[in-house]
């Protein structure tokens, strides 16, 4: 099944191959070298993952898993793996999700990506992807020329090796997946892998990613440097879009009015075109992304003067463009940003692409009347950044920094953290019933699966990842020092709050929750946060609150669940999972049945302590449910599913993967008799 993956170490043999072969060009064409082939030593980025962010060895399912040799056995399930934290359309059709800010161009569908390190620099010929489980969501591999700052924002560049669409595999086997890459225009040893999960059919698993290539010692340039054929045989097609890309070199806006142009943009007009009221081309040139409108001043001086319209530019989404962005293109965006009020700079400034005093000043500049702001795993977002966030005050209404980290190695577990597993609360299993049930790997019947037994699948956190790499760096997580500093929060008008995947404290997020009543939409998952004191402060001060994402908080009880429901009736999404709570104690299950009737979506992932009697809650009164996830719940029967399916005529998504109470044959039945319902049932 591992076909030819070696099995024994980081780096494998080297063995040879003809220069023709791999595709770097002229200058190999005559000479046969050596080829070496690599795995990933270090896992430097990441925007999400199904575990949890504890660094290397510490979690199943976490991206830190894709770091070294195969560990995966076989197609399945395996904690051992790198898993993706969504997959399917389901999580983009509800409320909590959030639209592009502006246009985005229908080329660019990466909506994950991972960033890996590699020990040997090398001209890239083939990358080898092991997917272990419902393959097929990698649309996008590329190459970067440095690593670690290497080289200065102007130099920084990266290279697509391959793109393609998303995939939807059906047949249950390993995937050695193989693309055919672009020619290498430069060594690398930083590889990002992008991916699209909307097709896949379940979570999407992944094992290593194996490197091969021309060593660049081979060939002494300086860091960055193409190979001289490389550099000297740009394919025209590529050449031209870089010419038209965000280096537009269309005259000032103040130049153009006062009519002081270059002479050869004298007589260059559009017909009519400059009759048109300036609120239909600005309505036209609105449906344009921020690419193409950099590409249209090019065409004449009229559409040069209405594509450097500032009013064009209130809503800037340079997520697509994060490739390309450096600091002169800030420079040159400047002048047009004065009237900005959303802006996305989600992925951008990798390989200090960006510097932090550049992107400082564009904040200072041009984001005083600023709205929403998004950087999703950015390392632009630094203390600087949060800073001048917070001293927005009243004004920001969405802040979205998921997954951004600081320049802080911390070898614990952080501020409040406990072990992984355990019921730092002390209030979780009460009645003794479902502890044993916690300390085990999830098996079909819902029971124990020996510890360390891999041929079961179940999602269970006792059992650690991968063994690290051999002299892996301690995992990059934020300080909570940086966050006590904004204390306290000045913010007190937001309606959108994503924090997933950070590590702000205990003190600063229940703060920031507590001064922003009109907080509709949250997202705290895998902060390692007390859950019981944020939904208390939810429960208090928002009750406009529609959705709550507190994947794998630490503390809980019932108390949380109570406080919700007294106070948020509104609420139509909740996630649970992997929460531990006793569902029966002081009826606060029956409590939020009862009081938030709203609800469309519920994750109940993990929580053992579900029962039938919560089951038929839902089904009683709340009837408007279009997602249920009771993935791990062993002890709900097949007749609790069924009243459920018969009083949820919305429902879209169930899943009932590892409910050893629910046979196939029953799923297979539902499957006809309910045809809307998806149904997920996964075992290994």
């Amino acid at each position: 099944m591992l076909g030819s993956l070696d099995m024994g170490s980081n780096t494998s043999s080297q063995r040879s191959s003809l220069a023709t072969a791999s595709g770097l060009g002229g200058l190999l064409d005559e000479v046969e070298e050596n080829t070496i082939a690599q795995y990933a030593s270090v896992v430097e980025r990441f925007s999400s993952h199904y575990g949890r962010s504890k660094g290397y060895g510490h979690s199943s399912y976490s991206a830190y898993n894709l770091a070294g040799p195969p560990g995966v056995p076989a197609y399945g399930d395996h904690t051992q793996a790198m898993v993706l934290r969504t997959y399917g359309p389901w999580w983009a059709n509800m409320p909590s999700h959030s639209l592009p800010l502006g246009p985005s161009p229908p080329s660019f569908i990466s909506e994950d990506f991972i960033d890996l390190v590699y020990d040997e620099p090398v001209f890239p010929t083939e990358v080898r992807i092991r997917e272990t489980y419902h393959p097929g969501s990698v649309v996008r591999v590329l190459a970067c020329n440095c690593y670690n700052g290497e080289l200065p924002s102007d130099l920084v560049r990266w290279q697509i090796l391959w793109s393609g669409p998303t995939q939807s595999l059906d047949e249950p086997k390993i995937r050695n997946f193989e693309p055919k890459l672009a020619k290498a225009e430069f060594a690398t040893r930083l590889l990002r892998i992008e991916f699209n999960s909307r097709q896949a059919q379940y979570y999407t698993e992944l094992d290593c990613c194996e490197l091969t290539g021309v060593p660049a010692k081979q060939y002494p340039t300086q860091p960055g440097a193409a190979l001289p054929e490389a550099a000297a045989e740009p394919e025209a097609t590529a050449a031209l879009l870089r010419q038209l890309s965000l280096e537009d070199k269309a005259p000032p806006l103040e130049r153009q009015i006062s009519g002081s142009v270059d002479s050869d943009m004298d007589g260059l007009y559009n017909g009519y075109f400059d009759y048109m009221p300036v609120e239909i081309w600005l309505k036209i040139f609105g449906y344009l992304d921020f690419q193409s409108l950099c590409a249209s001043a090019r065409v004449n001086r009229s559409w040069a003067q209405a594509c450097y319209e500032p009013l064009l530019y209130r809503r800037v989404n340079l997520q697509p463009f994060w490739t390309k962005v450096n600091d002169a293109t800030l420079d040159l965006l400047t002048p047009r940003f004065q009237h900005l009020q959303s802006l996305d700079v989600s992925w951008v400034g990798s390989c200090n692409q960006v510097t932090p005093e550049r992107f400082k000043l564009l904040l200072e500049e041009c984001c005083q009347r600023l709205r929403s702001f998004r950087a999703v795993c950015s390392p632009l977002v630094n203390l600087s950044t949060l800073v001048f966030l917070n001293d927005l005050g009243d004004q920001l209404d969405e802040l979205d920094i998921r997954a951004c980290t600081f320049s802080y190695e911390d070898d614990s577990d952080g501020e409040g953290d406990s072990d992984e597993e355990g019921d730092s609360d002390g209030e979780g299993d009460s009645d003794g019933e479902t502890g044993s049930d916690r300390d085990g790997e999830l098996d079909a019947s819902g029971g124990n699966h020996r510890e360390g037994d891999n041929d079961g699948a179940g999602r269970d956190e006792k059992e650690e990842g991968r063994s690290p790499p051999e002299n892996a760096p301690a995992a990059q997580v934020s300080s909570p020092l940086t966050w006590d500093l904004l204390l306290p929060p000045k913010l007190s008008r937001l309606r959108r709050l994503n924090l997933y995947c950070t590590n702000i404290t205990n003190e600063h997020a229940e703060a920031l929750i507590r001064n922003n009543p009109l907080l509709e939409h949250v997202n705290v998952g895998d902060c390692r946060l007390d859950g019981t004191l944020i939904c208390k402060a939810l429960g208090e001060c928002c009750s406009k609150l529609q959705s709550l994402d507190l994947w794998r908080s630490l503390s809980f009880s019932p108390a949380a669940v109570l406080a919700l429901a007294n106070g948020c009736p509104d609420l139509v999404e909740l996630d649970f999972g992997w929460l531990k709570f006793e569902c029966r104690q002081d009826g606060c299950f029956e409590q939020l049945a009862t009081k938030c009737t709203k609800l469309r979506k519920l994750f109940l992932t993990a929580v053992r302590s579900e029962r039938d009697e919560h089951l038929m809650l839902l089904a009683e009164h709340c009837r408007d449910l279009e997602q249920l996830d009771f993935l791990g719940c062993g002890s709900i029967s097949m007749e609790a599913v069924e009243t459920i399916l018969k009083s949820c005529p919305n429902l879209v998504f169930l899943d009932i993967s590892f409910c050893g109470k629910i046979r196939d044959a029953h799923v297979e039945t539902w499957k006809v008799k309910y045809p809307k319902v998806c149904f997920k049932k996964s075992f290994s």
